[in-house]
């Protein structure tokens, strides 16, 4: 392989790019684009794949830097090779990376979708390799992890909050998606008319690219778990809430009840407050 350009590197990717001169910034704008970007990939792949000559896995491996994450909560999680339960007679390496909570990746995901569902679209628009996420959702949920992160009260209330801090978004109305008070009881996790087909397409796409491994449900049998664990996830909030109603004094945030947010005033566990958290100053 011959020398690559530094330069020609660094023009491509975000880090080891040459700080630009004063005229270079007025005339390509390089400091306001810097100012709006909130992330910057870097696809490992050098020279990129043309366009159309890929299937829908594409051969690019995309590395995404951003302080959006909180990491928490976390912990140590044993990796083992595969291939060593078939050769046991060769030692593998073995690894305890810190990896995020799956409670939490449910509750981020499950937000996220609720997000698209109630925007209609997601992405481009066109939910171009987005229905991975619902099939995420549908192993998590198999697993246990959907019914322990919604009783998680502590964990809904940070994740709820994480989101209004930093993924703010609208429905299609143009209404603020109100994270709480989704995660509250009131998901909606299974897209309908145009956006539904535009995810059919996707998922359909995903399927045939043999991206999935084993035995894996069609689309519509797919929808049809999301839609009972939605039913199922929304109950289980609503009863929570419920079960703290008699504990309240007062509406939070408006003419809502939330059985989820702590308060930070008396330190009481949530739905317990003797105040409304508008009179704590909260």
């Amino acid at each position: 392989m011959g020398k690559r350009d530094p330069h020609a590197t660094a023009s491509r990717g975000s880090l080891g790019r040459r700080p630009p001169s004063g005229a270079d910034a007025q005339s390509s704008g390089t400091k306001a684009q810097a100012s709006t970007h909130r992330r910057s990939p870097l696809p490992t792949a050098d020279p990129p794949e043309p366009v159309g000559t890929y299937g829908y896995v594409r051969p690019t491996v995309l590395l995404e830097f951003g302080a959006h994450s909180t990491g928490e909560p976390h912990r140590p999680m044993p990796i083992t090779c595969e291939a060593a339960t078939h050769l046991a007679m060769l030692d593998f390496p073995t690894a305890r990376p810190l990896v995020m909570d799956p409670k939490r990746t449910f509750l981020e995901k499950a937000a996220a979708i609720h997000v698209s569902c109630r925007r209609g679209r997601w992405g481009s628009g066109e939910g171009d390799r987005y229905s991975r996420h619902w099939y995420d959702l549908d192993r998590l949920a198999r697993a246990g992890i959907a019914e322990a992160a919604v009783r998680d009260g502590l964990l809904t209330a940070e994740v709820a909050q994480h989101k209004e801090d930093f993924w703010r978004a609208t429905d299609a109305d143009e209404q603020p998606i109100d994270y709480l008070y989704a995660l509250s009881g009131n998901l909606q996790l299974v897209p309908t008319d145009a956006a539904r087909q535009a995810l059919e397409s996707d998922y359909t796409a995903m399927a045939d690219s043999g991206m999935l491994r084993g035995e894996f449900p069609n689309f519509p049998g797919l929808l049809a778990r999301i839609s009972q664990m939605e039913e199922h996830c929304n109950a289980i909030a609503r009863s929570l809430a419920l079960a703290a109603e008699p504990f309240r004094s007062g509406p939070i945030r408006g003419d809502r009840f939330c059985a989820f947010r702590p308060c930070r005033a008396c330190q009481r566990p949530p739905g317990l407050q003797k105040r409304p958290l508008a009179a704590q100053g909260v």
